[in-house]
């Protein structure tokens, strides 16, 4: 990381500095260091210009906000949100879409709001999305519906993700839903 890092400075145009600032913040976060990997994502936003590749600023903004809220926070997760629907609206793919839904569904759940979290995944197709991104979409709608009381939807989300996250091999995932789907089987509620 730290010959990355070093890197950075002979690079002149400052999109491609962004870039490894984006990278130098996600794996900041992935291994804990949240502090610095906000202020790595701050200089990469500083940086990364909308103009020269506006699909690789909205994803910046759209995988910052989601990174945020993975560790626990969502400062700045509105406006970066905002910026990565601009950006994907235009010139997003549907993967793109998909996962600023998701994105955007987990901050309303980590908010406390359910029902919008449930609305906002309601209308997802997911007909023909990959077994990783099926897991992901069924695993929101299971903390959803489970937050809502709906026991029922959420034991059919949970069990739904856990297949979907054993086929795309995300076995400690699997085994988390499958550890839900069975706590509300055996839930008296």
């Amino acid at each position: 990381m730290s010959e990355l890092a070093g890197l950075r400075e002979d690079f002149a145009p400052s999109h491609l500095r962004g870039l490894i600032s984006w990278t130098l913040g996600n794996v900041a976060m992935l291994r804990g260091d949240v502090l610095q990997g906000l202020r790595e994502h701050d200089e990469a936003a500083q940086l990364l210009r909308p103009e020269t590749d506006l699909r690789a600023w909205g994803r910046f903004c759209k995988a910052s906000a989601a990174m945020r809220i993975s560790a626990g926070t969502d400062d700045g997760v509105d406006d970066l949100l905002a910026k990565a629907t601009h950006a994907l609206e235009l010139v997003g793919n549907q993967g793109d879409r998909l996962e600023l839904t998701l994105t955007r569904a987990e901050l309303a759940l980590t908010r406390g709001q359910s029902r919008k979290a449930a609305e906002l995944l309601r209308h997802t197709p997911m007909d023909g999305l990959p077994p990783l991104a099926l897991a992901e979409l069924s695993w929101l709608r299971h903390r959803a519906h489970a937050a809502l009381g709906e026991r029922e939807l959420a034991i059919g989300e949970a069990t739904t993700a856990a297949q979907a996250f054993e086929a795309a091999g995300a076995l400690p995932r699997a085994l988390a839903a499958w550890r839900a789907q069975q706590a509300l089987h055996t839930d008296p509620r």
